[in-house]
């Protein structure tokens, strides 16, 4: 079972699909490290998930990137764009 967070820096937000054990490092405001994650398409929306071989944690001084201080675009929300395949 999956819960689904807005997440974003300057350039827009997506929907990040977050396991049981990972929801909890969401909450308003927070900086979280994502890394090695992959996108994966949800009946023709963008989420942006992780597996067993991402990170999810809170983002630390000490941490590669640091804990920078992040304005977030939400004007562009890419996983509000519904996607469709077609033939080439």
């Amino acid at each position: 079972i999956y819960s689904e967070f807005v997440v974003g820096d300057k350039s827009g937000v997506v929907t990040f699909s977050a396991t049981e054990a990972q929801k909890g490092h969401f909450k308003d405001g927070a900086v979280i490290r994502l890394q090695n994650t992959k996108v994966v398409m949800v009946k023709g929306f963008i989420r942006v998930v992780a597996d067993k071989w991402s990170m999810v944690a809170p983002a630390a001084e000490d941490a590669p990137g640091g804990a920078p201080e992040i304005e977030v675009n939400s004007d562009k929300d890419i996983s509000a764009v519904e996607y469709e395949l077609t033939q080439a």
